[in-house]
Formats: structure tokens, C-alpha cells, sequence
């Protein structure tokens, strides 16, 4: 099997609904590939407390070559407030086609590209923005192996 390498660099995001009403929010990002193995990280919470917090965390992914050319893999952005007392709340998400991402990024492969989105609430209405910069690596080939055995090593790839 084939894999490449999908990397964020950097997250900023402006104008987020506050649901802090006492303090400034602490906001942090959960990063997914949707429709792969939902594989997922988390960045840790944004030292830019506020409505408009950045991120400088490096995620690494690895998604399945033939996979990239179905329009249905989705890269999901899922905005979090962190919550001292009681579960952390949603703040805003956006939803980005992974094949869109692939293809404007053809010919210039490894070379980071900037992309911005309008962030939508859990309502469903549109709110602030949300920029990053990704990259995709050249392909890496992966033995058919078991899928146990192929979690392993794309684990291991990963660090």
C-alpha cells in the first residue's frame, strides 16, 4: 500500500464566538481525517488566550494514495474551549475536502500552501475564520501486511 505524508504546520483562527464569559478563552483544535481510519491529534491549548488564538503544532497524517482521489475524505478542523469546572464546550468546526487540498497542492508537493475557511457554529451558522498551512510529502510504500501490523508501522512513522 501506498501512503502520503499530510502535514499542518500552523492554525490561526479570528473572530470565534466567546462562550467565556468570565475569562478569556482557552482554546485548542482536534484535527481529523474523516472517512480514512478517523485517525485524530490535538493541539495543546493556544498560549493567544481569546476570540482569535494560534497554534505552531506541527500534526503529522498518513493517508492512503488512492484514497485522495475520493471526494469524500474530509479534513475536520473541531474548535474546543477548555473548561475549568465541567466538560470542555464546542466552540466552532470547518470541514475542509482532503481531494481539494490534494489537487491545489499538485506540482508543488512538500512546499507549504495557506488555505482559509470560513468557520461555521454547531448551529450551523457562519463565524470567524480559520487559516493553515499544510504540505503533502512524496509517497511512501508500505508492504501488504496485516492491519494490526500496519497500524504499527504507520504509528512508528509518525514519531
Amino acid at each position: 500500500m501506498e501512503y502520503r505524508p499530510f502535514e499542518i504546520t500552523s492554525i490561526t483562527a479570528t473572530n470565534l464566538k466567546d462562550v467565556n464569559f468570565f475569562s478569556k478563552m482557552r482554546v485548542y483544535v482536534i484535527v481529523s481525517i474523516v472517512g480514512d481510519s478517523s485517525t485524530s491529534q490535538e493541539t495543546p491549548t493556544s498560549k493567544r488566550h481569546g476570540t482569535s488564538p494560534a497554534w505552531d503544532f506541527p500534526m503529522r497524517f498518513f493517508v492512503e494514495e488512492s484514497k485522495l482521489q475520493q471526494s469524500w475524505l474530509r479534513l475536520v478542523f473541531k474548535l474546543r474551549c477548555s473548561q475549568r469546572i465541567g466538560d470542555d464546550e464546542d466552540i466552532e468546526e470547518v470541514h475542509v475536502p482532503l481531494k481539494k487540498l490534494f489537487d491545489d497542492a499538485e506540482g508543488r508537493k512538500e512546499i507549504p500552501a495557506g488555505h482559509n475557511y470560513q468557520v461555521m457554529t454547531p448551529a450551523g451558522k457562519p463565524r470567524g475564520g480559520l487559516s493553515f498551512l499544510h504540505s503533502f510529502g512524496e509517497t511512501i510504500s508500505v508492504k501488504r501486511v496485516s492491519k494490526k501490523v500496519e497500524e504499527v508501522l504507520i504509528f512508528n512513522l509518525e514519531f
